[in-house]
């Protein structure tokens, strides 16, 4: 559970699947209220979060869910992009997807390593980006959701199976 838009730092709590809060809980650091975007590591030892509402910071912070501390951010702040809402997702291999936006004009998805190493980019160009989620073949790929129009009002949603590997 991660609500970014109150709080400041964020609280993050685990729930059970039938929907029941645990104890575990994590206060993030300072400044990590508003945050647009969040995905836990596969093994859930860490918390990769990133993006704040209003702003065009797009690094992405780690949080050690283990011992409870934050360590070194992922990714630096990505020049004029934000990250966008939904926009974290880990795969099997322990590589990270992140979605950017520079506006309605340009929309991205970076592949980075665990260690924060750009392994590939992904342009959408002005489809607007509506979420993804792993493939059936994750790591191999993964689904993107998308637009054809800018505005994400138009009529056709397209749904995308991009290879890793290469963009395909």
């Amino acid at each position: 559970n991660y609500n970014p838009s109150f709080g400041n730092p964020s609280v993050v709590r685990t729930l059970t699947k039938a929907g029941v809060e645990t104890s575990d809980v994590w206060t993030l650091g300072t400044n990590s209220g508003s945050g647009t975007s969040i995905a836990p590591s596969r093994d859930n030892t860490k918390l990769y979060y990133g993006g704040k509402n209003g702003t065009s910071n797009s690094a992405i912070h780690v949080w050690d869910l283990t011992n409870d501390v934050a360590l070194s951010d992922l990714v630096a702040t990505v020049a004029g992009f934000t990250i966008t809402g939904h926009g974290i997702l880990v795969l099997a291999d322990g590589t990270i997807l992140v979605s950017y936006s520079n506006s309605t004009t340009d929309w991205k998805i970076l592949h980075y390593s665990a260690a924060g190493a750009v392994l590939n980019t992904y342009d959408l160009g002005a489809h607007r980006f509506d979420g993804f989620r792993a493939a059936l073949d994750d790591p191999n790929s993964f689904i993107v959701k998308i637009f054809s129009d800018t505005a994400g009002l138009g009529p056709n949603v397209t749904f995308r199976n991009i290879k890793v590997s290469d963009g395909s």
